[in-house]
């Protein structure tokens, strides 16, 4: 989750985290839609509605923040 959360200081998104020990961690992107949640080696990623539930695996935390970059983009590209 450290890796999600400085990749969204980077693209400049401000978020709640939350950690809830063993019950897992939570960020949550109110400017966007967006929430990620990891729990028990799942890694939940819930955008505008849009759920995707893969494993906890550096390769899907680099995924999700080509993700996160990308939703950047699309905001800044928005106006």
């Amino acid at each position: 989750m450290k890796k999600l959360a400085i990749k969204l200081i980077e693209c400049g998104f401000s978020f709640h985290y939350e950690n809830h020990n063993s019950n897992g961690e939570i960020i949550r992107v109110d400017d966007v839609c967006l929430e990620i949640e990891s729990k028990e080696g799942i890694i939940y990623f819930d955008f505008e509605g849009d759920l995707e539930e893969v494993s906890e695996t550096e390769k899907n935390y680099d995924y999700f923040c080509r993700r996160i970059e990308q939703i950047m983009i699309d905001e800044i590209s928005s106006f």
